[in-house]
Order: structure tokens, then sequence, then C-alpha cells
């Protein structure tokens, strides 16, 4: 018997299959296309990314000789995709950093405020949320192309392709910006504003809740058996946190991929994080909240400046080369990550990304150690925001594609001035996910046995970095005024 955790990420889908243990069996990769059909614009299409789930999972299961017991979905959040009244997709996902709903966020914000949205649902009103996704495709669709019936996210995208049930765990649902976390039911208010009907969105659950079993059609193609139970699983950030091993309050985690998120926990939901720009939002873990501060570049960054910088002649040029030619030693170059619509503590969908330093004797290498300095810059100065809220973080558990070179984890702590944790199993999401489907069809409280577990390896801040980042904070910190000023 095994458990298989599936992450549908914002470029790839990762399965993985453990034992009751949580040991690995078997495991897969399958990447897509994230498309930029105009500025500012970005979308997955959904046909490609469940193409993807369906053959890591048949990769997985095939060779491994197991049958799955049960499986459970983590996912990307905010993303949305369009259904028709026969629950077919008829368009893209529109992913979190796409910035098309900006007009949509502005409307809210008038008619509501922006406090509502936190002491509601936890989240902080901006264009990343669900909500103005959904708001712009019921205004932008035009006669030629049919309105869309139904709403999902990724997670709950899946698992109604796997079950023909739509069901979204409380964790993801948080992040469309429609939920009320305080009653756990979709926030009637804001969906008459929207002209949005529940029938129109999944319904909400508990993580570790039962969706339904494989249907037969999807289990013959995938090579499950019929009664393979679906668990809700949920975002993929609470996900990953458990998935590392951090379960009580004050652990946090480094989650590093498309995007980077700090994550952390608490047993209650906390107002006083929106004066400080950080959301709350329900975990996995019945009766925990999380708070994420983090960025929306990360990994995307590297492609963009492979895609864009890279001379296209340089065949095999991966990320792996990326890391082996980034600088030793600090850039001397400040880089504002703004690629995208900003996380916290900016919240700002409208900033832009700035590169200050450059001469004619900049390296490669320089630029791409720029790049992960400029994104793990924004990663302290929300370090600091946590520190100002009483939640000391000296030690962070790194998980994601980031935590497997170990150069780029040793830049990460000199600049965080925190040890970093990197365990053996990176794909946390997966093991999270699994867990969580583990816990309900066996009915123990912890399935996996995480305590004792050593990690791959530690890194430790080098202080003379470290002092050279700091002093190079008070520099960085004035480019998001700069750039304010600039662009508007």
């Amino acid at each position: 018997m095994g458990l298989l955790g599936i992450d549908v990420g914002t470029t790839a889908c990762k399965t993985v299959l453990y034992d009751f243990q949580g040991a690995v069996l078997n495991s897969a990769r399958e990447e897509y296309k994230l498309y930029h059909p105009r500025n500012g614009w970005a979308e997955i299409n959904p046909w490609e990314m469940w193409s993807a789930v369906k053959k890591c999972i048949r990769d997985t299961v095939k060779s491994s000789g197991r049958k799955v017991e049960a499986l459970a979905i983590s996912s990307h959040g905010e993303g949305v995709i369009p259904l028709n009244k026969k629950l077919e997709v008829t368009g893209a996902e529109i992913v979190s950093f796409d910035c098309r709903s900006i007009e949509e966020t502005k409307e809210l914000e008038k008619k509501f405020g922006k406090k509502y949205f936190f002491e509601q649902g936890g989240q902080l009103l901006s264009s990343t949320g669900t909500l103005s996704k959904i708001m712009w495709m019921n205004k932008h669709t035009n006669h030629l192309v049919q309105k869309p019936y139904a709403f999902v996210c990724a997670g709950d995208y899946v698992g109604f392709q796997l079950t023909g049930n739509r069901v979204i765990d409380f964790s993801l649902a948080s992040r469309t910006m429609l939920l009320n976390v305080h009653e756990k039911a979709w926030n009637d208010e804001l969906m008459e504003y929207a002209g949005i009907s529940p029938n129109q969105l999944s319904v909400p659950v508990q993580s570790g809740g039962v969706i339904g079993n494989v249907h037969k059609g999807c289990a013959r193609e995938l090579g499950l058996s019929a009664d393979t139970a679906v668990i809700a699983g949920g975002h993929d950030q609470p996900c990953a946190m458990i998935g590392a091993g951090a379960f009580q309050p004050g652990e946090a985690v480094y989650s590093m991929g498309t995007t980077e998120t700090l994550i952390c926990s608490m047993k209650e939901f906390k107002r006083e994080l929106y004066d400080q720009g950080l959301c709350c939002c329900p975990h996995v873990l019945e009766g925990q909240y999380i708070t994420l501060p983090g960025n929306f570049t990360g990994g995307n960054l590297l492609q963009w400046f492979k895609n864009i910088l890279v001379i296209s002649q340089c065949e095999g040029y991966n990320y792996d080369k990326m890391m082996e030619e980034m600088a030793d030693y600090p850039s001397g170059i400040l880089l504002l990550p703004h690629f995208t619509a900003t996380g916290s503590p900016w919240n700002d969908s409208e900033s832009r990304g700035m590169i200050s330093g450059l001469t004619l004797s900049t390296t490669r290498g320089e630029l791409i150690r720029a790049l992960q300095e400029g994104v793990t810059m924004e990663m302290l100065l929300n370090l600091q925001i946590l520190k100002q809220q009483g939640v000391e973080v000296k030690e962070l558990i790194a998980v994601g594609g980031g935590a497997k070179s170990r150069k780029l984890m040793q830049l990460k702590s000199n600049v965080l001035g925190v040890r970093l944790s990197i365990p053996k199993d990176c794909e946390a999401a997966c093991k999270g996910a699994a867990y969580l489907a583990g816990r309900t069809v066996s009915g123990r409280g912890n399935t996996f046995a995480f305590e004792g577990e050593k990690p791959e390896y530690v890194v430790v801040p080098d202080k003379e970095m470290y002092g050279q980042y700091m002093h190079s904070l008070v520099k960085y910190s004035k480019m998001y005024r700069v750039q304010k000023e600039i662009w508007r």
C-alpha cells in the first residue's frame, strides 16, 4: 500500500509515492509552460497541466509495484480556471501574479475598503486574489466566448478531474478572498457583489476530508484502482510546512519554487498582522493559522534571465549551470525583484523591477547572484517585520527546488543571517499532501515518522557577508520608493 502526494505548481507537477512511514517509493516530475500573452499577464493551459498531472501519476504508479490507497493534492493558490455548464474548461488559468485585474481590485477597495478583506478572510486586497480575476472574466467575456458558468482553482480542478466532485479545502479557498475564515463558508456579501452564486464554486471543506474515489475511467487510464480515495489536501505552502515536519506554532519554513514564501504558523487569528502587510490564513491543520510573507518572484526570475539574457546557442544552459556560474561573493548590484505584482510587505500590483549598479565589467555570474540577492532581500525585510511582531526566527527549514543547491542556500543564509536546515526530501508539499491522505485513511494522528529525522545538511551564515548585506539593505529599502516616483 502507498500514499500519493501530488504537487501542482505554477510551471511543473510533481508526484511522490510514500509508504505509511514516509519513505519515498517512487516519484516523477513533468513541466508545463507559463504563458505571457500580454505584458503583465500570466496563464497556464489547464489541459497541459492536467496532461502533466496524469503522466506523473502513471509514471510514479506504474514502476512502483504498489497499490495507492489514497492520494491528496497540494497546489498553487489564487489562480482561476473557467468552466462551462458541462463543467468543461473554456479558457486558460489566470495565475496569481497576473496583473490584469487591477481595475477590479480598485473597484473592490472603493466598495468595501482594504481592511474588510483581512477582517473577513485574512487576506490583503490585491489583484493576485481569485475574486478580482473572476470579476475580470465576467466583465471581459464578449458575445463570441461563452461566459463562465463555474470557477475552480488548480487543486480543486485536479480533484474534480479525478473524482467528478468539486471540493476545495479551506486553506486554498482562503486564497480566493471569497472565504469567510471565521465561519469557514463562502462570503455571501462578496459573492452577491461579484455576481457569483454558491454553485459556481467548489464546496469548501477541512483539509483531510474525503473528496471521493477516483472514477473508473480515470483509474484505468492512470493505473489506479477505482477504490483509491482522494483526500482534500491544501494550498502548497501549508502542505510544504507539514511536509517539512514543522507542526508546532512558532516553527518556520522557507519555501522556494517559482515564487518564494516564509511560512509561519500560529494558534489563533492575529488581527495585528494586517498593519504589517501580512495575511492570516487557515492552516491545513485544523485550529491553526499561517502567515505567508513572501514575494511572487523566485525561480521565475532565473527563467526570465535564461530566456532573455542568455545566448540562445547555449544549449543545456539550465538551473544547475546557472548556480555553478553564480558569483561566490556579493554582487555589488542592487536588484528590486518586482518583475510581477509584489508580495509583502509592499502588496503592490503596479510596482516595477529595477537593477542598479551595472558596469561594463559586470559578469553574468554577478548578475545571477544579484537576482538571488534581490529576492532574498525581500525575505529579509519580511523577517524583520516578523521580529517586530514577536516572532524571532533563528532557523528556517528550506524546501522546494531551490533548496537542492548548497551554493544558493549559503547565499540565502548569508543575506538573512539565520541558519538554514535542508531536509532529505525537499519536495515537502508532496509529502505534506500524502501525510494528510494517510492520516485520514489510517485513522492515526501522525502517519509519518517525522521525529528524529536528520536534515540532509545545514548551512550557517557568514557573519562578515551578513554585515555587508545589512549595510546594503539601507540602500535597497529606498529602491521601492524610487521606482514609485519614476513610474507613477
